[in-house]
């Protein structure tokens, strides 16, 4: 999770400064930093439309996640069709990962049933985790190990940049701190 990467460097450059995290779906984090319910956010595929000013924190693609005594686990790389027989978990509409899978989907022209849906990308882990089904999340999305594969999927093979971003015309000096500690931490990598 880049958002946790960057929190973790500016709490060790500014440890004295207390930060509030929320954690929702992309469609909600748009609308509270339009609204300044938050300062920044973190999310993949932010409009470019000019009501933010972004920072490229890193490039990532959405992956298949199995439950590591799934038979598919051997495979290097999935098919859309090689999942069409399982049970699939989805997060629920206005989610970054639900978008990129839906695109995936219809343009595959196949319109799957998921048999779970869920809010966020942990939930969708620990379903998984626990054999519920095959589930989708960004390969950096959680920086858990156990329990679950991450295998790519063919159809699902487009990069995804993943920025810092805030509303255009606002600024203070915490969150010009913050897109500094950010640029620092993205030149080290």
């Amino acid at each position: 999770m880049p958002g946790m990467a960057l929190i973790g460097a500016f709490q060790k450059r500014f440890p004295k400064i207390q930060v509030e995290v929320q954690y929702a779906i992309f469609s909600d984090i748009i609308d509270a930093v339009l609204e300044q319910r938050v300062d920044v956010g973190v999310l993949p595929n932010v409009p470019q439309d000019g009501r933010f000013i972004s920072q490229v924190c890193l490039a990532q693609d959405v992956v298949a996640l199995l439950p590591m005594n799934h038979p598919l686990v051997r495979c290097s790389r999935l098919h859309i069709a090689d999942l069409l027989e399982e049970k699939l978990i989805f997060q629920k509409k206005g989610s970054a990962t639900q978008r990129v899978i839906d695109a995936a989907f219809k343009k595959a022209n196949v319109s799957p049933r998921p048999t779970l849906i869920l809010e966020t990308g942990s939930e969708v882990f620990e379903a998984v985790a626990n054999g519920l089904g095959i589930g989708f999340i960004w390969r950096h999305g959680t920086s858990r190990k156990d329990g679950a594969a991450r295998i790519p999927v063919v159809e699902i093979d487009s990069t995804h940049e993943e920025v810092v971003f805030r509303r255009q015309g606002f600024s203070n000096a915490i969150v010009d701190m913050f897109f500094a500690t950010a640029s620092s931490v993205m030149s080290n990598d």
